[in-house]
């Protein structure tokens, strides 16, 4: 019988590496929504997991991940045409597995197998990936106005104040985490015994 160890696991995130990179790479998609670029990170991420530089890269990743669930919260409850068309476009089943699929589920995978060593790092180097990850979205935004592409009628400005916002508050978030990194490791330690 098949046992579960780091190897296999490993293993299964390169297989969904490879399909995610086939998939992206196959569909035909021109990277207009901040959200190919997500699911594209995860495909990178995946890699530099395969040669030991995850790590590295955690945050970058993590953050990416957060802006996309932020986008995808507020769009929703402003009634962004791109949500109303998916759904008349793929049913409500369809419309509700894809979402899923694609604006949830990588940061769970990345998250569901990263170890305390991706999650606490070097202040410096945490707070580095989180403002290189909101640096991403700027020049993204430059290219691509978000309310059109989504079809919102929020200001444009909005995005990248409340891209900012966020980006500051993870930070912090990061920092709090990270100041309590032994509290933490110790609590966790002493429950799993």
């Amino acid at each position: 019988m098949p046992t579960t160890d780091g190897n296999s696991i490993k293993n299964v995130w390169r297989v969904i590496t490879i399909v995610v990179f086939a998939f992206v790479g196959s569909s035909g998609s021109d990277f207009a929504h901040f959200t190919w670029w997500s699911i594209g990170w995860l495909g990178i991420y995946g890699m530099l997991e395969e040669v030991d530089l995850g790590v590295r890269f955690f945050w970058f990743y993590m953050m990416i991940q957060i802006m996309v669930l932020f986008g995808v919260v507020i769009m929703g409850a402003s009634e962004c045409e791109v949500f109303e068309d998916a759904f008349e476009d793929n049913g409500p089943v369809v419309y509700i597995a894809g979402n899923f699929v694609m604006h949830y589920l990588p940061m769970l995978i990345v998250f569901g197998l990263c170890t305390t060593e991706h999650i606490f790092v070097e202040a410096e180097d945490g707070v580095r990936q989180i403002l290189c990850a909101y640096g991403f979205f700027i020049v993204w935004h430059f290219f691509k106005d978000a309310t059109e592409v989504y079809g919102c009628s929020l200001p444009s400005a909005i995005g990248l104040f409340g891209m900012a916002l966020l980006t500051f508050t993870a930070s912090i978030c990061l920092l709090s985490l990270l100041d309590h990194k032994e509290y933490i490791l110790d609590k966790t330690q002493t429950s799993s015994r």
